[in-house]
Protein backbone atom coordinates (compact mmCIF):
# COMPACT_ATOMS: atom_id res chain seq x y z
CA UNK A 1 0.00 0.00 0.00
CA UNK A 2 1.26 3.63 -0.88
CA UNK A 3 1.98 5.92 1.98
CA UNK A 4 -0.50 9.24 1.49
CA UNK A 5 0.96 12.12 0.08
CA UNK A 6 4.46 10.04 -1.90
CA UNK A 7 4.93 9.55 -5.14
CA UNK A 8 6.46 5.91 -5.87
CA UNK A 9 8.27 5.95 -9.29
CA UNK A 10 7.62 2.52 -11.78
CA UNK A 11 11.03 1.74 -11.38
CA UNK A 12 11.42 1.67 -7.29
CA UNK A 13 12.50 -1.21 -5.66
CA UNK A 14 11.86 -1.21 -2.10
CA UNK A 15 14.69 -4.40 -2.27
CA UNK A 16 16.93 -1.99 -3.64
CA UNK A 17 15.43 1.49 -2.17
CA UNK A 18 15.34 1.94 1.48
CA UNK A 19 13.79 5.51 0.38
CA UNK A 20 13.00 7.52 -2.24
CA UNK A 21 15.69 10.11 -1.65
CA UNK A 22 18.15 7.30 -1.97
CA UNK A 23 16.28 5.96 -5.17
CA UNK A 24 16.83 9.36 -6.55
CA UNK A 25 20.21 9.98 -4.97
CA UNK A 26 19.54 13.18 -3.40
CA UNK A 27 19.67 13.89 0.78
CA UNK A 28 16.74 14.32 3.02
CA UNK A 29 17.70 17.83 3.73
CA UNK A 30 18.18 19.00 0.04
CA UNK A 31 20.70 21.16 -0.77
CA UNK A 32 21.93 22.02 2.83
CA UNK A 33 23.46 18.28 3.05
CA UNK A 34 25.28 19.11 -0.57
CA UNK A 35 28.55 19.53 1.57
CA UNK A 36 28.10 17.38 3.89
CA UNK A 37 29.28 13.58 2.64
CA UNK A 38 32.50 15.65 1.23
CA UNK A 39 33.42 18.22 3.75
CA UNK A 40 31.35 16.74 7.00
CA UNK A 41 29.53 20.44 6.35
CA UNK A 42 25.94 21.17 7.00
CA UNK A 43 23.81 24.34 6.02
CA UNK A 44 22.29 25.31 9.06
CA UNK A 45 20.54 28.70 10.48
CA UNK A 46 22.44 29.91 13.19
CA UNK A 47 21.70 33.04 15.61
CA UNK A 48 24.16 35.76 17.13
CA UNK A 49 24.71 34.75 20.60
CA UNK A 50 25.95 38.50 21.41
CA UNK A 51 27.00 41.57 19.74
CA UNK A 52 30.32 41.40 16.88
CA UNK A 53 32.18 43.92 15.20
CA UNK A 54 33.08 42.56 11.41
CA UNK A 55 36.73 42.08 10.81
CA UNK A 56 36.38 43.04 7.31
CA UNK A 57 34.71 46.91 7.78
CA UNK A 58 34.94 47.21 11.25
CA UNK A 59 30.74 47.10 11.34
CA UNK A 60 28.84 46.19 14.59
CA UNK A 61 26.72 43.09 13.62
CA UNK A 62 24.36 42.94 16.26
CA UNK A 63 22.69 40.00 18.45
CA UNK A 64 20.28 37.82 17.24
CA UNK A 65 21.20 38.13 13.61
CA UNK A 66 20.56 35.31 11.96
CA UNK A 67 22.53 33.58 9.08
CA UNK A 68 23.09 30.24 6.68
CA UNK A 69 26.20 28.98 8.79
CA UNK A 70 27.73 26.00 7.52
CA UNK A 71 27.76 23.69 10.58
CA UNK A 72 31.13 21.57 11.24
CA UNK A 73 32.89 19.19 13.57
CA UNK A 74 36.56 19.99 14.45
CA UNK A 75 37.13 18.06 17.68
CA UNK A 76 36.26 17.17 20.81
CA UNK A 77 36.25 18.31 24.67
CA UNK A 78 36.56 14.69 26.33
CA UNK A 79 33.13 13.35 24.42
CA UNK A 80 31.48 16.84 24.04
CA UNK A 81 31.94 18.01 20.09
CA UNK A 82 33.11 21.06 19.33
CA UNK A 83 31.40 22.63 16.80
CA UNK A 84 32.17 25.46 14.07
CA UNK A 85 30.08 27.96 12.80
CA UNK A 86 31.15 29.66 9.67
CA UNK A 87 29.21 32.48 7.84
CA UNK A 88 29.63 35.53 5.47
CA UNK A 89 28.85 38.98 7.36
CA UNK A 90 26.15 40.48 5.76
CA UNK A 91 28.15 43.88 5.17
CA UNK A 92 31.08 43.16 3.37
CA UNK A 93 30.94 39.63 2.84
CA UNK A 94 33.28 38.41 5.25
CA UNK A 95 33.90 35.23 6.25
CA UNK A 96 34.14 34.59 10.07
CA UNK A 97 33.87 31.61 12.30
CA UNK A 98 32.41 30.94 15.98
CA UNK A 99 32.66 27.87 17.52
CA UNK A 100 31.37 26.35 20.69
CA UNK A 101 33.70 25.96 24.06
CA UNK A 102 32.33 23.25 25.84
CA UNK A 103 34.77 23.50 28.89
CA UNK A 104 33.16 27.37 29.69
CA UNK A 105 29.71 26.66 28.93
CA UNK A 106 30.15 29.63 25.92
CA UNK A 107 30.72 30.80 22.45
CA UNK A 108 34.03 31.59 21.37
CA UNK A 109 35.13 33.96 18.12
CA UNK A 110 38.04 32.61 16.51
CA UNK A 111 38.45 34.53 13.07
CA UNK A 112 36.98 37.30 10.98
CA UNK A 113 35.36 38.89 13.63
CA UNK A 114 35.57 40.13 17.23
CA UNK A 115 33.75 40.06 20.47
CA UNK A 116 32.00 43.08 21.78
CA UNK A 117 33.01 43.44 25.20
CA UNK A 118 30.21 43.73 27.54
CA UNK A 119 31.09 43.35 31.39
CA UNK A 120 29.62 44.35 34.34
CA UNK A 121 29.72 44.14 37.63
CA UNK A 122 26.81 41.61 39.29
CA UNK A 123 26.06 43.90 42.26
CA UNK A 124 25.52 46.78 40.01
CA UNK A 125 23.43 44.97 38.11
CA UNK A 126 21.46 43.90 40.81
CA UNK A 127 21.85 39.90 40.09
CA UNK A 128 23.33 37.11 41.65
CA UNK A 129 27.17 36.44 40.86
CA UNK A 130 27.78 33.17 40.14
CA UNK A 131 30.36 30.80 41.98
CA UNK A 132 33.72 30.67 40.17
CA UNK A 133 35.64 26.98 39.90
CA UNK A 134 37.78 28.16 42.45
CA UNK A 135 35.35 29.14 44.41
CA UNK A 136 33.27 25.70 44.35
CA UNK A 137 36.28 23.59 44.61
CA UNK A 138 37.18 25.49 48.10
CA UNK A 139 33.32 24.86 48.97
CA UNK A 140 33.37 21.38 48.58
CA UNK A 141 36.58 21.36 50.59
CA UNK A 142 37.00 23.80 53.05
CA UNK A 143 34.26 22.89 55.86
CA UNK A 144 35.49 26.76 57.65
CA UNK A 145 34.75 28.80 54.55
CA UNK A 146 31.31 26.58 53.51
CA UNK A 147 29.90 27.75 57.10
CA UNK A 148 31.23 31.50 56.28
CA UNK A 149 29.44 31.03 52.57
CA UNK A 150 26.36 29.75 54.47
CA UNK A 151 26.26 32.82 57.00
CA UNK A 152 27.08 35.13 54.47
CA UNK A 153 23.94 33.78 52.08
CA UNK A 154 21.94 34.06 54.64
CA UNK A 155 22.46 37.49 55.87
CA UNK A 156 21.55 38.86 51.79
CA UNK A 157 18.62 36.35 52.09
CA UNK A 158 17.61 38.46 55.12
CA UNK A 159 18.34 41.88 53.65
CA UNK A 160 16.78 40.81 50.08
CA UNK A 161 13.39 39.40 51.99
CA UNK A 162 13.11 42.91 54.00
CA UNK A 163 13.76 44.78 50.66
CA UNK A 164 11.22 42.39 49.09
CA UNK A 165 8.38 43.31 51.88
CA UNK A 166 8.88 46.49 52.10
CA UNK A 167 8.20 46.59 48.62
CA UNK A 168 5.20 44.57 48.48
CA UNK A 169 3.69 46.56 51.11
CA UNK A 170 4.04 49.81 48.97
CA UNK A 171 2.78 48.50 46.21
CA UNK A 172 -0.15 46.41 48.29
CA UNK A 173 -1.06 50.34 49.88
CA UNK A 174 -0.90 52.04 46.43
CA UNK A 175 -3.15 49.06 45.26
CA UNK A 176 -5.48 48.45 47.97
CA UNK A 177 -8.28 49.88 46.16
CA UNK A 178 -7.96 48.72 42.57
CA UNK A 179 -11.10 50.35 40.73
CA UNK A 180 -9.86 53.80 41.98
CA UNK A 181 -6.32 53.70 41.30
CA UNK A 182 -7.47 52.55 37.73
CA UNK A 183 -10.17 55.57 37.66
CA UNK A 184 -7.38 57.50 38.55
CA UNK A 185 -4.83 56.36 35.62
CA UNK A 186 -7.85 56.52 33.09
CA UNK A 187 -8.91 60.37 33.95
CA UNK A 188 -4.81 60.81 33.48
CA UNK A 189 -4.42 59.37 30.26
CA UNK A 190 -7.43 61.34 29.06
CA UNK A 191 -6.45 64.38 30.42
CA UNK A 192 -3.11 64.14 28.72
CA UNK A 193 -4.82 63.01 25.81
CA UNK A 194 -7.27 66.17 25.36
CA UNK A 195 -4.12 68.20 25.77
CA UNK A 196 -2.21 66.32 22.75
CA UNK A 197 -5.42 66.39 20.92
CA UNK A 198 -5.03 70.27 21.46
CA UNK A 199 -1.36 70.38 20.75
CA UNK A 200 -1.60 68.73 17.46
CA UNK A 201 -4.49 70.20 16.02
CA UNK A 202 -2.97 73.67 16.46
CA UNK A 203 0.44 72.45 14.85
CA UNK A 204 -1.67 71.46 11.99
CA UNK A 205 -3.43 75.05 11.69
CA UNK A 206 0.19 76.43 11.88
CA UNK A 207 1.26 74.29 9.04
CA UNK A 208 -1.70 75.19 6.94
CA UNK A 209 -1.45 78.89 7.17
CA UNK A 210 2.37 78.73 6.32
CA UNK A 211 1.84 76.33 3.90
CA UNK A 212 4.22 73.39 4.64
CA UNK A 213 4.06 69.62 4.78
CA UNK A 214 6.46 69.48 7.68
CA UNK A 215 5.25 68.29 10.95
CA UNK A 216 5.76 71.58 13.76
CA UNK A 217 6.49 70.89 17.00
CA UNK A 218 4.30 71.95 20.19
CA UNK A 219 5.48 75.13 21.34
CA UNK A 220 8.22 75.36 24.37
CA UNK A 221 9.63 78.03 26.87
CA UNK A 222 12.63 77.66 24.86
CA UNK A 223 11.23 78.93 21.38
CA UNK A 224 9.35 81.24 23.65
CA UNK A 225 12.57 82.83 24.93
CA UNK A 226 14.22 82.15 21.41
CA UNK A 227 11.65 84.02 19.62
CA UNK A 228 11.91 87.14 21.95
CA UNK A 229 15.48 87.70 22.03
CA UNK A 230 14.90 87.57 17.92
CA UNK A 231 12.35 90.38 18.01
CA UNK A 232 14.79 92.43 20.46
CA UNK A 233 17.64 92.18 18.18
CA UNK A 234 16.04 93.10 15.20
CA UNK A 235 14.44 95.92 17.17
CA UNK A 236 18.15 97.21 18.38
CA UNK A 237 19.23 96.43 14.54
CA UNK A 238 16.44 98.82 13.39
CA UNK A 239 17.52 101.44 16.08
CA UNK A 240 20.87 101.67 15.12
CA UNK A 241 19.92 101.79 11.09
CA UNK A 242 18.05 104.65 11.98
CA UNK A 243 20.69 106.31 14.48
CA UNK A 244 22.85 106.03 11.71
CA UNK A 245 21.21 107.69 9.03
CA UNK A 246 20.28 110.75 11.11
CA UNK A 247 24.14 110.80 11.98
CA UNK A 248 25.18 110.73 8.17
CA UNK A 249 21.93 113.13 6.94
CA UNK A 250 23.73 115.64 10.06
CA UNK A 251 27.38 114.78 8.62
CA UNK A 252 26.29 115.28 5.03
CA UNK A 253 24.65 118.74 5.51
CA UNK A 254 26.26 122.31 5.58
CA UNK A 255 26.92 123.33 8.90
CA UNK A 256 26.04 127.21 7.46
CA UNK A 257 22.97 127.07 5.96
CA UNK A 258 22.41 130.00 3.26
CA UNK A 259 19.60 132.70 4.47
CA UNK A 260 17.08 133.33 3.24
CA UNK A 261 15.31 136.64 1.76
CA UNK A 262 13.44 138.46 4.07
CA UNK A 263 10.06 139.33 2.89
CA UNK A 264 9.30 142.93 2.70
CA UNK A 265 7.69 143.18 6.56
CA UNK A 266 10.59 141.66 7.72
CA UNK A 267 12.93 144.25 5.99
CA UNK A 268 10.43 146.79 7.52
CA UNK A 269 11.17 145.08 10.77
CA UNK A 270 14.52 145.20 10.70
CA UNK A 271 14.97 148.64 9.98
CA UNK A 272 12.56 149.85 12.78
CA UNK A 273 15.23 147.62 15.59
CA UNK A 274 18.96 148.81 15.98
CA UNK A 275 21.01 147.29 13.84
CA UNK A 276 23.80 145.83 16.83
CA UNK A 277 20.89 143.89 18.64
CA UNK A 278 19.32 142.25 15.57
CA UNK A 279 23.03 141.20 14.09
CA UNK A 280 24.04 140.13 17.62
CA UNK A 281 20.52 138.19 17.88
CA UNK A 282 21.24 136.52 14.41
CA UNK A 283 24.89 135.76 15.42
CA UNK A 284 23.85 133.86 18.61
CA UNK A 285 20.96 131.92 17.43
CA UNK A 286 23.44 130.38 14.38
CA UNK A 287 26.07 129.57 17.61
CA UNK A 288 23.33 127.44 19.07
CA UNK A 289 21.95 125.90 16.35
CA UNK A 290 25.60 124.80 15.24
CA UNK A 291 26.45 123.72 18.64
CA UNK A 292 23.11 122.10 18.72
CA UNK A 293 23.87 120.15 15.17
CA UNK A 294 27.87 119.30 16.27
CA UNK A 295 26.17 117.99 19.53
CA UNK A 296 23.87 115.60 18.01
CA UNK A 297 26.30 114.48 15.49
CA UNK A 298 29.53 113.92 17.49
CA UNK A 299 28.25 113.83 20.86
CA UNK A 300 31.11 117.12 22.04
CA UNK A 301 29.93 119.10 25.31
CA UNK A 302 27.57 122.09 24.96
CA UNK A 303 30.35 124.54 26.24
CA UNK A 304 32.07 124.05 22.61
CA UNK A 305 32.21 127.65 20.92
CA UNK A 306 31.34 129.46 24.57
CA UNK A 307 34.41 131.84 24.72
CA UNK A 308 33.48 133.39 21.08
Amino acid sequence: MQGFNKYFPKDFDPSKHNSVNQHHGVHPLGDRARKLKSEGILIIRFELPFNVWCGGCDAPIGMGVRFNAEKKKVGKYYSTPIWSFRMKSPCCKHWFEIRTDPQNTRYVVTEGARQKVESFDPADAGVPALSSEATSARLATDPLYRLDHAVRDADAAAEADAALRALKADRDAQWADDYESNQLLRRRFRTEKKARVAEDKECRAVADRIGTTIAILPETDEDRDGARAAIAEREARRLDDQLERRKEGVRSAPILRPAKAPSSASKRSTTRSTPSASGTGAASRKQRLLRAALASAFEIPKSFGSSS
